[in-house]
């Protein structure tokens, strides 16, 4: 049985038929091929919209202060980049190369003294160099993270910052803090004594930073449990902070003092620590009363911060460990932490020493060697692990590492 071959040309099916065997002009002729459609460049990303917008983020996550810093390094580097190119920088201009042109620039020009470049000034110190790059990375480490998604992964993710010297901030000497301290006893039957005095103790006791202290309030400040709480810190997280006995006496004798004061604020969010006018203590003015206090003491070379560095040292000096400074100081990273380790060789030395396996095990010594007795056996925490006498002397490596 034949079968029947359809045709596309002929729906009847006949195909040989004449009708079938078209010529060529008579065939429908297809349509032209259209060009394949070519593909859309991403569009030019302006990075100065991009670098504004993270620096609000900064000012409402972090702190007005860190927003600050942060301002200045990324306005240079989109200074160095219109200067270079002759035109607004894109996104596309923030690569590793850029970065690097721009480092160069910095290590080549003098250095800015009250905001102004003069020829003959000494060059950037490498510190504040690697400041300014580690600002520029973490802008670049913001760029591709939700919910921006402003590129694929960072522009300097290959970036290295230059290698930067080992420089240990060594605290403030003992008698030093002790001629600062008689210094600001110098009226401390005046409230403005007792104030100076409680503030130094509470800055090296407590080590807060400038701005935390200033933001104390009188609800913060519970001078019975002598904690603090610390509400504007970096970061924006809260966390206590407890002092000594000296320095609670100090705070509760200011106190007192405080409540005499004709301007005094006495609601529980006013200022713990007071102006003249019952009004919060600013950077600027704990800096000035700081400087006055250097001044009469005769002590050169200190510093807000250096007060902070000094209670973390002696923190770590008489025995805390890096978990407990870590807290103190309100360290987001343990690393920042362990950036004191090598400032204490004292106490590490001695820790060190009181953990010698050679002295503990008496291995030096004439005759036999002594072993410290174990009542119990620390796999177990028993003695039902120890071994009996018909096993081997030695442990099975599948026993040691299942324990």
């Amino acid at each position: 049985m034949a079968k029947a071959s359809l045709s596309l040309t002929d729906p009847t099916g006949a195909a040989g038929s004449p009708d079938a065997r078209r010529s060529g002009a008579d065939r429908p002729q297809r349509a032209p091929r259209t060009p394949l459609t070519p593909r859309l460049r991403a569009p030019r990303v302006r990075l100065e919209p991009l670098a504004e917008e993270f620096l609000d983020e900064v000012a409402q996550t972090l702190a007005v202060a860190t927003e600050r810093a942060y301002r200045g390094p990324i306005t240079l580097y989109l200074t160095f980049l219109r200067e270079t190119l002759g035109r607004a920088p894109d996104l596309a201009d923030f690569t590793t190369e850029t970065a690097r042109a721009w480092t160069a620039c910095l290590r080549a020009q003098p250095k800015a003294l009250g905001g102004i470049v003069t020829e003959g000034n000494p060059p950037i110190a490498l510190a504040s160099l690697r400041t300014y790059l580690r600002t520029l990375r973490v802008f670049a480490n913001w760029l591709p993270k939700p919910p921006q998604r402003y590129c694929e992964e960072s522009p300097l993710r290959y970036f290295k910052l230059p290698r930067g010297e080992e420089t240990a901030k060594m605290p403030i000497e003992i008698g030093d803090l002790r001629t600062l301290l008689r210094a600001a006893e110098h009226e401390k039957e005046s409230v403005f004594g007792a104030r100076s005095r409680a503030l130094l103790l509470t800055l090296i006791d407590g080590g807060l930073r400038a701005r935390e202290i200033a933001a104390l309030t009188i609800g913060d400040v519970s001078l019975k449990e002598g904690i603090l709480v610390v509400r504007r810190s970096k970061g924006r997280k809260p966390r206590l902070i407890a002092v000594g006995g000296e320095t609670v006496r100090a705070l509760h004798r200011y106190a007192l003092l405080r409540e005499g004061l004709e301007h005094s604020a006495t609601s529980a969010q006013a200022p713990f620590f007071q102006t003249i006018h019952g009004t919060a203590f600013t950077y600027y003015g704990l800096r000035s009363w700081l400087h006055r206090l250097e001044r009469d003491a005769g002590v050169p070379h200190v510093h807000l911060h250096l007060l902070r560095h000094t209670s973390a040292l002696e923190t770590l000096d008489a025995g805390a460990n890096l978990r407990t400074v870590q807290l103190k100081l309100g360290h987001a990273d343990i690393r920042t932490t362990q950036g004191y380790l090598h400032m204490t060789p004292g106490r590490i030395g001695e820790l060190q020493r009181a953990s010698s396996p050679v002295d503990r095990l008496g291995l030096a010594s004439d005759g036999e060697a002594r072993r410290p007795t174990r009542t119990s056996n620390r796999r177990t925490g028993s003695g039902a692990g120890r071994k009996s006498a018909g096993e081997p002397r030695l442990w099975r490596r599948g026993q040691r590492g299942a324990s």
